[in-house]
């Protein structure tokens, strides 16, 4: 199949014959995994495999899908090297069903979702806290970008919660506060860990915030779960002569460091506002409803 673009920026795939048009075929598939092409920072490549109804996996299949306009600041598709279309496998997460365009039983790309429906590419995170002074801040940020936003121009619905797998309750020795706290949230098909430590007196300064990166798979988020909780119940079995845990960070996952560093810009050291991390909320953009 030949791609050409209708319009600038918009896409099509052409049969090149009606040869072509008696050998393509359509299938229900689930996506299994994505294809990565930059680990940090974390960028997929927009391939994936793929495991169709009708039996059989298949890897680097393109995703050729347009996202849905009006929930991504770049919002005109670039096709890739692959022939994939650029940001296209962020409206997609594994294990969801797609329909796959299929040329003489061959699986040519992914294009659309199993449910017809169309979701946007995600691509923004808030997040939401609680500064010392009382009043509450919110900061929204373009993953794509590595940038905040300071001024949407639409309602990015960021209403699905994130998850704090360690960091239920600050821990007082004497005149001296500490607090850890990780928070576990995914962008479609990529799964974060936000880890922040914070120590001081009385009131805690922020002194370490990473981001950490992974492609999403149930088993990653589980897994980090249960590592996240497990910390926890260490840090609240602490008694007054117990050194503070340092471990940080969790298998699997790759640090961010553009993100990273933009984070602590922001909240490292003596800040104003200067959140207090106990009391934060991360939100994303979920068209899943899960």
């Amino acid at each position: 199949m030949d791609v050409y673009e209708v319009e600038p920026h918009s896409y099509r795939r052409n049969h090149l014959n009606l040869g072509e048009v008696a050998q393509t075929s359509y299938e229900v598939a689930k996506i299994k995994d994505f294809g990565v092409k930059n680990n940090n920072p974390l960028k997929l490549d927009g391939t994936c495999t793929i495991e169709l109804e009708g039996g059989g996996t298949v890897g680097g299949v393109d995703i050729f899908y347009h996202c849905k306009k009006g929930l991504y600041i770049d919002q005109d598709p670039d096709q890739e090297d692959n022939g994939s279309l650029k940001h296209g496998a962020m409206a997609f997460k594994p294990d969801k069903e797609v329909k796959v365009l299929l040329v003489n039983n061959r699986p040519e790309c992914v294009i659309a979702h199993a449910d017809r429906k169309t979701r946007p590419c995600v691509n923004f995170f808030k997040i939401k806290f609680r500064g010392w002074e009382g009043q509450w801040h919110e900061v929204i940020y373009d993953y794509e970008n590595v940038a905040e936003v300071s001024s949407p121009s639409q309602d990015l619905k960021l209403t699905h919660k994130g998850e704090r797998i360690m960091g239920s309750r600050e821990i007082q020795f004497a005149t001296t506060m500490y607090y850890n706290g990780d928070f576990m949230f995914h962008l479609g098909p990529l799964l974060f860990v936000l880890c922040v430590r914070s120590v001081g007196m009385p009131a805690p300064i922020t002194i370490g915030t990473i981001l950490y990166a992974a492609p999403y798979s149930k088993e990653l988020e589980d897994s980090t779960r249960a590592i996240g909780k497990e910390r926890d119940k260490k840090l609240s079995a602490l008694s007054l002569f117990s050194p503070v845990p340092t471990e940080i960070g969790y298998p699997g996952f790759t640090v961010q460091d553009n993100f990273t560093a933009l984070f602590h810009k922001r909240y490292q050291g003596y800040r104003v506002p200067s959140p207090r991390w106990i009391f934060t909320e991360i939100y994303i953009q979920d068209f899943f409803g899960d």
